[in-house]
């Protein structure tokens, strides 16, 4: 039932069942998650204006990738910038890549270290992953095969809050 109520709202790029299993992948992932980056300090932490530290992955399709992809919610009061069509999405080869950004710079991540929810199909509880910062007036796009500007990040799940205002 709600598989059908969020397919009559997906555009139809993709056969239904292609639709169907991206849903049925999202919703081991959709949630809460607080992000840590292990390699901050206590200083570069509290800087940090553009990359949310707590967020929720959310089953409503997001528009600019056909149906496969879902919107993503910034719920860090810190970060007050307007992030431009954050998204998500999980690949049934083993990695979830979420985007945050703001059209002048933003962070790519993917979260590859998966495979125990995705083998098991219950929910993840962390996600363990790379986070490439980029800005428009980088000479060449983030290369996310890359770990040049990167940062290792883990996000943990956690309960679903109002955002603070």
């Amino acid at each position: 039932m709600v598989v059908a109520a969020i397919l009559a709202h997906c555009p139809p790029r993709l056969p239904a069942q292609t639709l169907a299993e991206s849903i049925v992948l999202a919703s081991r992932f959709a949630g809460c998650y607080e992000l840590s980056v292990p390699s901050w300090n206590t200083k570069e932490a509290r800087m940090n204006e553009l990359l949310p530290m707590r967020f929720q992955l959310t089953m409503l399709p997001e528009s600019e990738t056909g149906g496969i992809g879902f919107v993503a919610r910034n719920q860090d009061p810190k970060v007050h910038y307007a992030m431009v069509l954050p998204s998500w999405k999980a690949d049934p080869g083993g990695s979830l890549a979420l985007r945050w950004s703001t059209g002048y710079a933003g962070y790519p991540i993917r979260f590859t270290e998966l495979s125990a929810a995705m083998l098991t199909k219950r929910s993840a509880t962390e996600l363990r992953g790379r986070a490439h910062s980029w800005k428009d007036t980088d000479p060449y796009p983030p290369d996310l095969r890359n770990d040049h500007n990167s940062l290792q990040v883990v996000a943990h799940r956690v309960g679903c809050q109002e955002p603070e205002k």
